[in-house]
């Protein structure tokens, strides 16, 4: 009898396992900053995944002709943000984690080193970072179910 509990409980853990475990591509779709004024497509492209710019939510009265004014390089401070890619060079580690990647942060003009972790099917954590991850800072974004233009 005490084999078959054995069993039984080996079995039920690894269906809990599998039920649990994340898929790569179930990053992709469009992200809601945790600001709440940007949207961000996150897609794949071949191994890698990286997200751009996509707009801003309605009311947010974020223009869509805004510039990155706030670049590092004066050269790029006139491109649109609007559609620039943002965050990119991820690959996913089979942990429910996306990890190698970079992001680019437009309120300060600066790149990051960056990781992405999914805590659940609408929740992502991006933690961006200076040389290891606990240098870094982590912000919330929640998936966007309506059009990118809403």
């Amino acid at each position: 009898m005490s084999r078959w509990v054995t069993v039984s409980a080996i079995v039920w853990m690894l269906i809990a396992a599998l039920a649990l475990a994340t898929d790569s591509d179930d990053v992709v779709g469009v992200w809601l900053n945790q600001k709440e004024d940007g949207l961000i497509r996150i897609e794949r492209v071949g191994a890698h995944y990286r997200g751009t710019i996509v707009g801003a939510p309605e009311g947010t009265r974020k223009d869509p002709n805004v510039r990155d004014v706030m670049n590092q390089d004066p050269e790029l401070r006139d491109r649109k943000l609007v559609g620039l890619v943002m965050m990119g060079g991820y690959t996913f580690d089979a942990k429910a984690s996306w990890l190698g990647g970079w992001i680019y942060d437009p309120d300060v003009g600066k790149q990051y080193k960056a990781k992405m972790t999914l805590t659940g099917p609408d929740t992502l954590e991006i933690r961006g970072y200076i040389g290891v991850p606990i240098l870094g800072r982590t912000e919330v974004w929640t998936r966007w179910t309506k059009s990118p233009e809403s």
